[in-house]
């Protein structure tokens, strides 16, 4: 008998995934996106976030219903979307468009902010919520985020490579042998666990993220000069609109103490913290 042929793998069609991602986008932002906003508004992600990474929301994605819609670029060219269902089916909550191209991609190279690398911190996590939050935040206050999207990526040469310009860089997983295996494959990075099986975007709907990424930062510095840095990164990024969390104020008031300083931060409102004028 004729041995049996695996189905062939759907080829990735760029004109329609780009018109999809679009409308996908533009829908999200309207009437009928709704659903989609009520939905990542409840993960604590906020429609600044929705812009710069430019989720979307359709319908019915791939005959499974409502979801939002994650765009992979890689090189500034749509590679993969993957959906993530509103509720999940069959217990499977993530699914993608056909043809998507994953292997051997990060997710949110449209969050990068383009600047030295080297002055800055890149925390590498998986799933891309994860990556949103992080962003979200902590970008204004010296870190960039990319994400594997899955346990199961492994790191390429060029991965490690472009990994290894950054000033740190912190490897988070929810397994510690994943974690310490990412540890391993990137030299001098830090390895984090997710604290108690909370992931990132757990701790920032709890109000806890920006303080568990500065505490992170703060055990990477090598000395008073990097230390430093770090106070002035984090000073920078509560002097956004939206401030910092209380988490995060209170790992400044701490390391401007260790240097003989005030807390330049003040709270306006409850949990929102600020730089005082």
């Amino acid at each position: 008998a004729a041995p049996e042929r695996k189905a062939e793998r759907p080829a990735w069609q760029q004109a329609k995934a780009e018109a999809l991602a679009a409308s996908a986008h533009e829908r999200l932002f309207s009437l009928a996106g709704e659903p989609g906003q009520q939905y990542l508004l409840s993960r604590g992600l906020e429609p600044h976030a929705w812009l710069a990474f430019g989720l979307g929301f359709v319908g019915d994605a791939v005959g499974r219903g409502p979801a939002i819609a994650l765009p992979w670029y890689a090189g500034g060219k749509l590679q993969a979307i993957r959906y993530r269902l509103l509720e999940p089916v069959d217990g499977q909550k993530l699914i993608s468009e056909p043809g998507s191209r994953f292997s051997g991609r990060l997710f949110g190279g449209q969050g990068l902010l383009g600047c030295a690398e080297d002055r800055r911190c890149l925390v590498l996590v998986e799933g891309e919520l994860n990556a949103l939050s992080v962003w979200q935040a902590a970008y204004l206050a010296g870190v960039d985020v990319l994400s594997m999207g899955s346990e199961s990526q492994k790191l390429t040469e060029a991965m490690i490579a472009y990994a290894g310009k950054f000033g740190q860089v912190i490897a988070w997983a929810d397994r510690a042998e994943i974690a310490a295996g990412l540890r391993a494959a990137l030299p001098g990075s830090f390895a984090v666990q997710s604290p108690k099986g909370r992931d990132a975007n757990d701790l920032l709907k709890a109000g806890l993220l920006g303080g568990f990424l500065a505490t992170a930062r703060a055990e990477l510095a090598t000395g008073p000069g990097e230390l430093e840095r770090l106070l002035l990164d984090l000073v920078d990024g509560a002097g956004r609109v939206q401030g910092t969390d209380a988490s995060t104020a209170l790992v400044i008031g701490r390391l401007a103490a260790g240097r003989g300083k005030v807390s330049p931060l003040i709270e306006i409102e409850a949990g929102r913290w600020v730089q005082a004028l």
